[in-house]
């Protein structure tokens, strides 16, 4: 069994994407342990995922302001007893807890957010038209780094309506 963090401190949207993907990972492995950590606004998100799927609520204004607050929340999660790091965000506070847990010997996978080629597409000059890979791919391939490959990928609950919609389409 193996706990593994994962990290999305902001942006409602990219957050959202990640809740069918890590309710799928969940099933898939079920042995495991994810810890969702992120901004208490996105909690509700993470209500009806399996039992293997808790939230960690971060207060980046709060008491896990800067470097000695981020250090606190990285003893309040156990870091020493976190198996793998996914860093879905790749900002300077995620940066600094895939430090907190690298120093610890704590494998920190992070996302490619392609900032090169997002430049190239939106600069003034010279734009580069290049088709861009969605959050969401970005999302698996961070997990499938981390040795979680997804067997199968179900965007729907299993009484067939569509997430948030009371009768499906």
């Amino acid at each position: 069994m193996a706990r593994i963090l994962v990290i999305r401190l902001s942006a409602l949207g990219d957050v959202a994407i990640l809740v069918p993907l890590l309710k799928n990972l969940a099933e898939q492995y079920p042995e495991h342990d994810f810890i969702m950590l992120s901004q208490p606004f996105t909690a509700k998100l993470f209500e009806d995922c399996p039992s293997n799927v808790s939230f960690k609520a971060v207060e980046t204004k709060g008491k896990h302001k800067g470097a000695i607050g981020l250090t606190r929340l990285f003893q309040e999660i156990g870091g020493r007893n976190i198996d793998a790091v996914c860093d879905m965000h790749d900002t300077i506070r995620s940066h600094y807890l895939g430090f907190l847990f690298a120093l610890n010997r704590i494998p920190v996978f992070r996302i490619n957010k392609e900032r090169s080629e997002r430049n190239k597409l939106t600069r003034k000059d010279n734009k580069v038209f290049k088709q861009l890979r969605s959050t969401f791919e970005r999302y698996r391939e961070v997990f499938a780094k981390a040795g979680l490959s997804l067997t199968y990928f179900d965007a729907f609950p299993k009484n067939g309506t569509a997430p948030g919609s009371p009768s499906g389409f």
